[in-house]
């Protein structure tokens, strides 16, 4: 679908006040979804897509292993089975997979024509249909899957006042926990895949929601409640009962009122499995607001402890 006709349909289902003029929704309902790694014929096995209307699918990136054509190919050929479920379509990014196999020589927007694949810019058709702000910071094929951050980044390209952030790997310290070890003082963790660089940017920006995936063992949420105190944590399990570690919640200054790590492969290694597979299910986030004139407040509506 293109930005001219998401306007248009957007337009079209705008509803109206009492002098006909047009306004936007109030209420939002999305899926967030993030390194399906070619298993994405395999969701819905296991985890359907949740019930009821759903108005935008947001992926996170590593929709594939090696980022070669015939994978994208397809994933570009699921998005096309199930974008009409969506109201307003599919929004991706691309992840470290998605680009360093083919050394971002492919332009994966040409690729994922039944997306909106957003390149470090915003998903401006959306915006106009809704009012709400997504801009897309894919990660740079330049980059390793270590660190994103650093000489030659992009977060400065992250725009004031976006309402949701679209990255493919976590701010430092935010669900970026790689690995631990038990120490007599606690629990050490080590980072892996973050950047201080986009935590910058986050504080300079300031999103109310961030999205990304990249560490399997961290999928998780981070929900700040009525009292400002974030709530939540890891989800994933390496084995049953065991949550994986991580650093703890954003700090009290963090600008994001709800942050969602949803990379739904498992982790073969730490589960001392041979096999990858989607431990982890969709998730369901409702956006609202009372009036245009508010900001938009995000809810994790559907969240599933699962491996």
């Amino acid at each position: 679908m293109s930005v001219r006709d998401l306007t248009q349909r957007g337009r079209r289902d705008l509803n109206t006040d009492a002098t006909g003029a047009a306004t936007f929704p109030r209420c939002l309902h999305f899926v967030h979804m993030s390194d399906t790694h070619n298993m994405h014929r395999q969701i819905e096995a296991k985890f359907p897509f949740p019930e009821g209307d759903l108005d935008f699918l947001l992926h996170t990136g590593d929709m594939t292993d090696r980022g070669s054509m015939e994978e994208l190919l397809s994933v570009n050929e699921y998005f096309g089975e199930v974008k009409q479920r969506f109201k307003y379509g599919i929004f991706a990014i691309a992840g470290n997979h998605d680009v360093h196999g083919n050394g971002g020589k492919i332009e994966i927007s040409k690729v994922l024509t039944n997306a909106t694949v957003l390149d470090h810019h915003v998903a401006q058709g959306l915006f106009e249909a809704c009012g709400l702000k997504i801009f897309g910071s894919p990660w740079c094929h330049w980059k390793s899957a270590r660190n994103p951050g650093g000489e030659g980044h992009m977060f400065d390209l992250i725009p004031q006042d976006v309402d949701i952030l679209m990255t493919h790997g976590p701010p430092a310290g935010i669900f970026d926990t790689a690995g631990y070890q038990q120490t007599k003082q606690g629990i050490h963790c080590w980072p892996w895949g973050s950047a201080d660089d986009l935590n910058k940017a986050i504080m300079r920006a300031r999103p109310r929601a961030h999205l990304f995936g990249h560490l399997h063992e961290q999928r998780g949420v981070w929900q700040r409640d009525a009292s400002g105190q974030y709530v939540g944590g890891v989800e994933y399990e390496a084995h049953p009962g065991q949550k994986f570690p991580t650093t703890g919640p954003p700090p009290v200054d963090w600008p994001c009122d709800l942050v969602s790590c949803n990379a739904m492969c498992n982790h073969a290694g730490h589960e001392g499995v041979s096999n990858k597979s989607i431990a982890g299910p969709p998730r369901l986030i409702q956006a609202l607001r009372n009036s245009e004139s508010e900001p938009w407040k995000f809810e994790v509506v559907q969240s599933q402890n699962t491996r």
